[in-house]
């Protein structure tokens, strides 16, 4: 992380998530770090996915949910965008995702954008991943990872966070009522795959990320 801090500047991170819960999953803990180390963090979200959700649930609970598990990060609702592109069907909207993701870079001017690997094989998250590589071509561009939608070892950056990280992003998760149920939503699974990248890299805990493109000022 060292490479994106310098003295006196506060850098800006861009969060690209397909859907509302995908940052919260795929980096969770980091997103917690950068908080804590001062970073000036927006959340782009594309789509709510409120067509897959469970029955008993309202059509806008999971917007309600992102925009609570970002204050568990102490990220204000103000720095949060929601767009409603349908879930599934992003294939279908590349140029409207182009044009989102150009505006708010023109508008923020990121130092650091996170967003889906470029070897997800699902739909939404691929699609959003090939836009975001030709929005941003001269930023540095890193791809949190799914696991369960991704089969290739593709983990060539890794950021190291801690256990308050870890329960901070387990804090943002719990806001999710609506996908309590998951498999992957489970504490255990999270930091199972933490300790397991903090394996790889050496560190105690750690996040693991595709290093789409690096462009770091040193």
């Amino acid at each position: 992380m060292s490479l994106f801090l310098r003295p006196g500047v506060k850098p800006k991170v861009l969060l690209l998530s397909a859907h509302t819960d995908d940052c919260e999953l795929g980096m969770g803990a980091t997103i917690a770090r950068l908080m804590r180390l001062g970073c000036d963090i927006q959340w782009l979200t594309f789509c709510n996915a409120w067509q897959s959700l469970p029955e008993g649930f309202d059509k806008d609970v999971l917007l309600r949910e992102q925009i609570a598990a970002a204050a568990a990060y102490g990220i204000p609702e103000e720095n949060v965008e929601i767009l409603d592109i349908p879930v599934r069907h992003f294939p279908q909207y590349r140029q409207d995702i182009l044009e989102a993701l150009v505006a708010k870079g023109r508008a923020f001017q990121p130092d650091l954008v996170f967003c889906p690997s470029l070897q997800d094989r699902h739909q939404d998250h691929l699609t959003l991943a090939q836009e975001a590589e030709r929005a941003f071509k001269r930023k540095t561009l890193l791809g949190y990872i799914l696991p369960w939608n991704i089969s290739a070892e593709i983990r060539t950056c890794f950021i190291e966070v801690d256990q308050s990280d870890l329960d901070t992003q387990v804090k943002a998760l719990s806001c999710y009522d609506s996908q309590a149920h998951r498999q992957y939503f489970q504490q255990d699974a999270l930091a199972t795959m933490l300790k397991a990248n903090g394996f790889k890299s050496g560190y105690t805990l750690a996040e693991a990320f595709e290093t789409i493109r690096l462009n770091a000022p040193l």
